[in-house]
């Protein structure tokens, strides 16, 4: 939905607690259906689940000591975890629909016409993940008396791990190129009226399909559960090779009042992921559940290139980098054109391997200065895969991301150790930081998808050959975070206990999602022309508008809005892309507890306690996006001068307060029974805490074309809940 050239940033907004949207906008849904605003409480979630997790570990581990000065010890561990996730609710179900057919498919009266609705896929996520590692250490002790106590630990490891991916859907099993099948854009839906019980029924073992335009066709059929081939992310096997050498020491000086660390971990670690093959590639007998991996790729797949040729095989242009093999129809579902057989596409192959030599040191010293005071000090390097083994825009898989990071600490043990008060400073920085820059990619890939004008099909898309990259894409930043830390423990009396913490976390984004700036820089013509194929063109402002001269845009041009919207929001979302400093977070955050324990009387052992819990103001989103009305034409906006990508978005600061009892029962040869009773948000406080932003109208003013961030997606708090626990201790 527009107005002027600016999409009104309604589509997909939540029914409640929505900002800068008129609060009329349901008005007609209220009038004229059954719709009305569901409360706070209420859900169309199942009430059923067919989720489950199975997990299962074995360990097994030797230790012997040589001497009193040295020991040893072996290890092994086999990890299995299988989970399915029922997906039925995030594949749809959650988005409200209206039932405006008055009649059914075999012609009868409809009972739920104006009926709302939720429809989602009978889907499922499959993921297993298997683990094995072995380890060996060794450590040895030495008391040289006044010149040093000497601890030395040696340790090596390897560890193989596999998380396999893989999503199931239910489909009606009609397609002649059995490759379709593994297209979940034709899953069958379960739709869940409003005023039937949430309750999920099976899959069905055979349907009646109508078919309201030629009946002879209606059948009864079996649907089959198939693999689901329109992402990598939906079938993909990343193993992860660990390989590490551990050294450390710890040193003890002036007994123990002086005692410095050290440590260095050399890493020989390896990501090897492999992607299911395009669903062209698979057999046109495929049954639905095998998949086919790609070949690993070639040492020369980051310039793998070709030579663009017609159907004849003759060259039309000079050569480009190979990235996506040409399909018919440009789809992902048909087979490779038959000019580009002899050569080669990085989308043939899974991404090169991620691999990491590193050698991470760590140091530290802890000193005792006085029987009250202590100071500590650390630095320590680190490294780590990407592990949703997703890829960049550029469909690489990226390079693991490092960092390193000091910290220090002092400890005041005051009143004869009634009260210990802790303060701690710390920094550190991450380089290659992965991100998720979908806001963006995922508009590419609509734009992509925009039918040139004149092609009405359902399955169309650009005509110039700009090819999707993965739904599930990751780009990289530089993390810079630093804050403080106090934490006071206090013990008046043997009855009362006081613990209070605080931070102050701080952390900066530097150099964002520059792969993805890089993309939308380098493919701008691209996106302009495949706009203006689609019934698009640049407006006087930069703003993408639909062409006043394509006429019956609804017929002939049916992605018209589409093209548009997508490629503004491009342009509109990368705002908050930055290569400077940006402010990513800035929550502080406080935890105070008090309780008292009854010393005698009736009440003897009984605690009872009471705490609180706060969390201040986070961002949540970016003004760089901002408009304003062009003084110059008050139908068309401007950007706003006054705001940018720096200019944060913030959720409010709020509290929760928890309640506690416990008892400790004696019982004879020193064992103990423990009961905790512990009672979480205890005023039940169901406040919105709001997570992210989008664009809306400025104030709410559809009429006008100028926009504002504001806090958009949210959760409630958790209700209040309560817990009680009982511990036998022998």
């Amino acid at each position: 939905m527009q107005v002027g050239t600016q999409a009104l940033g309604s589509s997909g907004a939540s029914l409640l607690h929505t900002q800068a949207i008129p609060g009329n906008r349901f008005d007609l849904a209220l009038a004229g259906s059954k719709f009305r605003l569901p409360s706070d409480d209420w859900t169309l979630a199942p009430t059923s689940s067919n989720s489950y997790q199975r997990f299962k570990d074995i360990q097994l581990t030797m230790s012997h000591q040589f001497s009193p000065n040295a020991f040893a010890e072996i290890a092994g561990d086999i990890n299995r975890v299988e989970n399915t996730r029922d997906m039925i609710e995030q594949s749809g179900l959650n988005n409200t629909l209206i039932d405006v057919n008055r009649l059914l498919p075999n012609g009868a009266a409809n009972p739920k016409f104006l009926t709302p609705y939720g429809e989602g896929q009978y889907r499922y996520g499959l993921s297993d993940t298997n683990a094995e590692s072995v380890r060996a250490a060794f450590a040895y002790i030495k008391d040289l008396g006044k010149w040093g106590h000497y601890s030395f630990n040696l340790m090596g490891g390897l560890t193989h791990r596999v998380a396999v991916a893989r999503n199931d859907f239910q489909q009606l099993n009609t397609q002649t190129d059995r490759r379709l099948l593994g297209n979940d854009a034709l899953a069958i839906r379960l739709r869940q009226y409003w005023d039937e019980p949430s309750s999920q029924p099976r899959p069905a073992e055979t349907l009646r399909f109508v078919d309201p335009v030629t009946p002879a066709n209606s059948r009864t059929i079996t649907p089959i559960w198939a693999k689901a081939l329109s992402s990598f992310n939906n079938a993909n096997d990343n193993n992860e090779y660990y390989n590490y050498l551990l050294a450390a020491m710890n040193a003890k000086y002036l007994g123990g009042r002086l005692v410095l660390l050290a440590a260095v971990r050399q890493d020989n670690s390896k990501q090897v992921v492999e992607y299911t093959k395009l669903p062209g590639e698979y057999p046109m007998d495929w049954d639905g559940q095998t998949i086919y991996m790609r070949q690993a790729a070639p040492a020369d797949w980051g310039s793998l290139s070709y030579v663009p040729k017609d159907a004849a095989g003759r060259p039309t242009g000079p050569a480009t980098l190979a990235v996506s093999r040409p399909r018919t129809g440009n789809s992902q579902y048909n087979s490779g054109l038959a000019q580009y057989a002899n050569d080669r596409f990085q989308d043939d192959y899974s991404p090169p391997d991620a691999i990491a030599k590193r050698q991470t040191p760590s140091v530290g010293t802890v000193v005792h200065a006085t029987n009250w005071l202590s100071l500590s000090a650390n630095y320590a390097k680190a490294f780590a895969f990407n592990t949703s083994a997703a890829p960049d825009p550029n469909s690489q898989l990226l390079p693991p991301a490092q960092g390193d990071g000091w910290d220090a600490a002092a400890r005041f043990t005051l009143l004869g150790g009634k009260l210990e008060l802790s303060t701690g400073y710390y920094a550190n920085e991450e380089y290659g930081n992965y991100i998720d820059p979908t806001s963006v990619t995922n508009n590419i890939n609509g734009l992509y998808d925009s039918n040139a004008v004149g092609d009405s099909s359902t399955d169309g898309r650009n005509i110039r050959g700009g090819t999707n990259m993965s739904g599930v894409t990751r780009d990289t930043r530089t993390r810079i975070a630093d804050g403080y830390e106090f934490i006071v423990t206090a013990n008046p009396s043997r009855a009362w206990r006081i613990t209070a913490n605080y931070a102050l976390p701080k952390v900066w984004n530097k150099d964002y999602a520059p792969i993805t700036r890089a993309y939308v820089a380098t493919n701008d013509a691209l996106f302009r022309q495949i706009l203006t194929d689609a019934g698009g063109m640049i407006g006087s402002t930069g703003v993408a508008i639909a062409n006043p001269a394509i006429a019956n845009p609804a017929v002939n041009a049916v992605d018209q809005a589409k093209a548009v919207n997508a490629y503004n929001a491009i342009y509109t979302n990368i705002t908050s892309f930055l290569p400077d400093q940006q402010l990513a977070q800035y929550q502080q955050i406080g935890n105070a507890y008090l309780d008292y324990t009854f010393q005698d009387g009736w009440l003897k052992a009984l605690r009872i306690g009471g705490g609180v819990n706060y969390r201040g103001r986070s961002v949540i989103g970016y003004r760089g996006s901002d408009s304003i009305v062009n003084p110059s034409n008050p139908s068309a906006s401007l950007d706003d001068p006054g705001v940018d990508g720096h200019n944060t978005v913030w959720a409010p600061a709020y509290i929760t307060l928890t309640f506690t009892a416990g008892y400790r029962y004696r019982l004879k040869d020193h064992r103990e029974v423990l009961f905790n009773f512990r009672i979480n948000n205890l005023l039940n406080d169901r406040d919105v805490l709001y997570s992210g932003s989008a664009l809306r109208p400025r104030g709410g003013d559809y009429r006008s074309p100028a926009r504002e961030t504001v806090p958009a997606a949210f959760a409630y708090k958790t209700p209040l809940s309560f817990s009680l626990t009982t511990t036998l201790k022998l």
